[in-house]
């Protein structure tokens, strides 16, 4: 008896800490969109996103960048040379990694050099998880937008549109994961991040951060 006790209390302390962190899911692969060409809509978000729920992504056809806060959708396209952000809920994805978060934990720093070693502070970083980055921050984005006639795929980024934050208050929604290269996070990172800025006229995807001289807030999903 006491054994069969001692088994249903760590199966109930097992799926205890299961609910604890939530899932990360995705929809659609970065290595079937470059090296398959397989880029059309996969999930029309308004059948997917609700409150609580946390994502990034393309739109189908790569003509453009998601960012999800809170159920909110936001998507950035090219326009004559500009980046256009507007909230559409029935915006179509091709890739989309997404959680549901219903609170989050803050941890503050500053004079990190690396948001790795940040994240690693906050616990255990075998399992995939969302992050956010609030702060006043130096970072590189683009936002892409391929022409799927006109464009080769190798070329992906040649018509997409790069600018920079300098120092300006932004919130950076990010997954980490170990394991997820060629899935949501490209080759050679464990990280796949989008920014905004405080007004949320302009979102694109990360492509670089300074973190180094600022103080920044990190969230993390609440235990």
């Amino acid at each position: 008896m006491r054994k069969c006790l001692h088994l249903l209390a760590v199966s109930f302390l097992s799926c205890t800490y299961a609910q604890e962190l939530p899932v990360v899911s995705s929809i659609g692969e970065l290595r079937q969109i470059m090296h398959q060409g397989q880029f059309e809509a996969r999930v029309k978000l308004d059948t997917l996103v609700k409150k609580g729920t946390y994502g990034v992504g393309a739109l189908d056809s790569l003509s453009g960048e998601l960012f999800v806060i809170d159920g909110e959708v936001f998507r950035s396209e090219v326009e004559n040379n500009s980046v256009i952000t507007r909230r559409d809920q029935s915006s179509k994805a091709t890739l989309f990694v997404y959680s549901k978060v219903i609170s989050w934990d803050t941890l503050e720093f500053s004079g990190i050099s690396d948001l790795e070693t940040a994240l690693g502070k906050t616990g255990d970083l075998s399992t995939p998880f969302a992050f956010q980055l609030i702060g006043d921050a130096i970072v590189d984005y683009h936002v892409i937008n391929f022409d799927p006639i006109t464009t080769d795929l190798a070329q992906h980024k040649d018509g997409a549109y790069a600018g920079s934050f300098k120092s300006e208050p932004v919130t950076i929604l990010g997954f980490y994961s170990k394991n997820a290269k060629g899935v949501y996070t490209h080759h050679d990172s464990n990280l796949h991040m989008h920014v905004i800025n405080a007004d949320k006229s302009i979102m694109g995807h990360v492509d670089d951060i300074d973190i180094k001289n600022g103080t920044f807030k990190l969230l993390t999903p609440g235990k």
